[in-house]
């Protein structure tokens, strides 16, 4: 029972091997949008029925992943991070400072896109 189970799949596998491989990156696109909208849809029918403690979990198990992979970074990885964040504070202020010299408000200029703005 077990063993002609396990030849089904590996055929079933071998089948959607030989599909893929001759499919055009159109259809290969589609499924991958089609599997992604699946995925996001399962998602979202998890957070709606989730309750308060398995949403304590979850984010706790995120916190716990995001700390180890702080973890495993090399210092250099680390102290690269710092220096990014460091050097887009100072572009920030330096673009607010010389908006105010000017008397224009850059505050809209220093969000997201800062980097795009101000050289």
């Amino acid at each position: 029972m077990d063993r002609s189970r396990g030849d089904a799949l590996r055929r079933r596998r071998e089948r959607e091997r030989e599909r893929r491989a001759c499919e055009t990156s159109e259809q290969r696109e589609a499924r991958l949008s089609r599997r992604r909208l699946r995925d996001r849809e399962r998602a979202r029918q998890r957070l709606a029925t989730e309750t308060a403690e398995e949403r304590e979990t979850r984010l706790a198990r995120s916190r716990v992943r995001a700390r180890a992979t702080r973890a495993a970074e090399s210092e250099e990885t680390q102290q690269a991070r710092l220096q990014q964040i460091r050097s887009y504070q100072i572009r920030r202020i330096a673009a607010e400072s010389a908006g105010e010299r000017e008397g224009v408000d850059y505050s809209y200029y220093t969000g997201f896109f800062a980097h795009t703005h101000n050289r």
